[in-house]
């Protein structure tokens, strides 16, 4: 039986089509607490050797 309304015909998705789309979610996954210490320890990383760059461009003179 043809459903009565065609475009909702286009936006309703078969068992198939759900099932095919589930393990999606998995990939989706929230950072796991050592992601994040990673992520954070890099960002600091980059800081402190920023920090040291600029700092040794003051000392070689030249930034003032």
């Amino acid at each position: 039986m043809a459903p009565t309304n065609p475009r909702r015909a286009t936006t309703t998705a078969t068992a198939e089509e759900a099932a095919s789309r589930q393990p999606l979610g998995r990939d989706l996954k929230p950072f796991s607490i050592g992601e994040g210490f990673l992520v954070v320890g890099g960002f600091v990383l980059l800081g402190f050797l920023s920090t040291l760059a600029v700092y040794g461009l003051q000392l070689a003179g030249v930034l003032s």
